[in-house]
């Protein structure tokens, strides 16, 4: 007479872990740590947003004198003229293509 064990009674009460299950939760714990990298900087980039946002006159329009010049090469930018031939610029050349959007628009 031979008594076999069922993996209920070796392993205290509960079925051990089958490979599909194993890599299941592995793969949810990668999901997870990438759900929270993402989820960091979002929040806190709301969070810087929501702070500059409530400061006093941010909404009014432009407050420095740059940005003026900024939005006015990128307007000839979108509109075919090429910086440092077609206009002068003295900043360099990211912020006007950083603008260049919002001339886009306007």
């Amino acid at each position: 007479m031979s008594i076999v064990a069922s993996p209920a009674v070796v392993g205290c009460g509960q079925p051990s872990a089958t490979a599909a299950e194993t890599s299941r939760a592995s793969a949810l714990g990668k999901h997870r740590s990438i759900l929270i990298a993402g989820l960091v900087p979002a929040l806190a980039a709301l969070a810087l947003s929501a702070y500059v946002l409530h400061l006093p006159n941010v909404l009014y329009g432009v407050h420095e004198y740059d940005d003026g010049v900024y939005l006015g090469a990128a307007l000839r930018l979108v509109h075919g003229a090429v910086p440092y031939r077609d206009f002068v610029v003295v900043h360099p050349p990211g912020i006007v293509v950083l603008m260049a959007p919002l001339a886009a628009l306007g």
